[in-house]
């Protein structure tokens, strides 16, 4: 049996084949990311603060080997000044990654600016064998100034982003803190992740009254996943704070409803997990045919938020009711889902089904269970 993650180094002993990643969750949105032969640092949040939940799993001068650290944007628990000069020094050829507006705060710590690299949307670079593909995130400084994408704040620039990071063929996708719209929904469609690491925390009168920020809850996380052919969705960001929690339970409970065909894992701290390409259910072939301008399919109710329901909420910040009666789901749980349901699904994957045998549930659980895989 091989021994607890305690390090991020600790993924180098985790054989993984072409197109295979082993992930560590790090609480809140942290992620630790093996894949391509480099190891990534996502959103890691490592500062030692009173008002956490859980303490950091590793001090910053323990993460050594790390080809290069993502931040999504600068509130703390994503953007952790106090511990990234440490991760730096612990790495030192390590890149920093943050959205092109952050980069001054990034060489105001002490790292050289050759070691950032400012990322845009629609600007995607490779690192180490990993190509990383930014995407926008609807977020905000300040409630003041939510929910957008942050240009009117950084001269035209995406302030607040999300990373898919992409190899062999695998793609995972990091939302960082956001909402789901249309635009996230089809640049999502057109990059075809595998795996949807998403917050689930939500937002409402009361959090916003403290001037936080808020994310998709549950409902939309799910909603997303299914929508951009996801066929494994992570929840994050539910753990951390207790004045903005999530419940993945309800995530697993509103699926098993509404979207079936979308597997859900709620994750360990202590134990990484093995995700392999092509989980996602329309696959590069979806991909190739939207690209190609062909016919995109109708859109269903989703779920998802829509500009003028954006707009709606950002005049109006009209109260939602959060449920908290349920329990947290326990760690390393995969809930596997049955048939696709939804017409968009049966419309974009109906080339696929033509040449592949169709699968009931019990074919879909092994799939997902060979897909991913926790370890011990």
């Amino acid at each position: 049996m091989a021994a607890a993650i305690k390090v991020p180094a600790d993924l180098e002993r985790v054989a993984l084949a072409s197109g295979q990643a082993a992930l560590w969750w790090l609480g809140q949105a942290g992620f630790a990311v093996r894949a391509g032969g480099t190891t990534l640092l996502l959103d890691p949040f490592l500062a030692r603060r009173p008002d956490r939940l859980s303490p950091p799993p590793f001090s910053p001068e323990q993460a050594t080997g790390i080809g290069a650290i993502l931040c999504s944007h600068e509130h703390i628990d994503h953007f952790d000044a106090e511990s990234l000069p440490g991760l730096a020094a612990a790495s030192p050829e390590a890149k920093v990654v943050v959205p092109t507006p952050l980069v001054p705060r990034v060489t105001a710590l002490g790292i050289l600016p050759d070691r950032v690299i400012g990322a845009q949307p629609d600007e995607p670079f490779e690192l180490d064998g990993v190509t990383i593909h930014p995407v926008p995130a609807l977020h905000g400084v300040d409630v003041a100034d939510a929910y957008t994408f942050g240009r009117e704040l950084s001269d035209g620039l995406y302030r607040y982003l999300g990373y898919v990071v992409e190899a062999g063929g695998l793609r995972v996708y990091h939302a960082g803190d956001t909402l789901a719209d249309e635009e996230l929904e089809d640049r999502l469609t057109r990059l075809a992740p595998d795996v949807a690491l998403l917050p689930i925390n939500g937002r409402d009168h009361y959090r916003e009254a403290q001037n936080l920020v808020g994310n998709m809850d549950h409902r939309e996380a799910v909603s997303l996943a299914a929508s951009v052919g996801a066929g494994l969705l992570v929840p994050m960001h539910y753990d951390m704070f207790a004045s903005n929690l999530g419940y993945p339970a309800h995530a697993v409970d509103f699926a098993s409803r509404q979207h079936q065909d979308v597997a859900i894992m709620v994750p360990s701290r202590q134990r990484p997990f093995v995700c392999a390409a092509e989980w996602g259910t329309r696959g590069r072939g979806y991909l190739a045919r939207t690209s190609a301008g062909a016919a995109r399919p109708a859109r269903p109710g989703t779920g998802l938020a829509r500009p003028g329901v954006l707009r709606r909420w950002r005049r109006a910040r009209a109260t939602m009711t959060v449920a908290t009666s349920a329990p947290a789901e326990p760690a390393a749980t995969i809930a596997s889902r049955g048939s696709v349901t939804s017409a968009r699904r049966r419309s974009t994957a109906a080339s696929a089904r033509s040449s592949v045998p169709a699968m009931g549930s019990a074919s879909r659980a092994a799939m997902a269970a060979s897909a991913c895989t926790t370890l011990p």
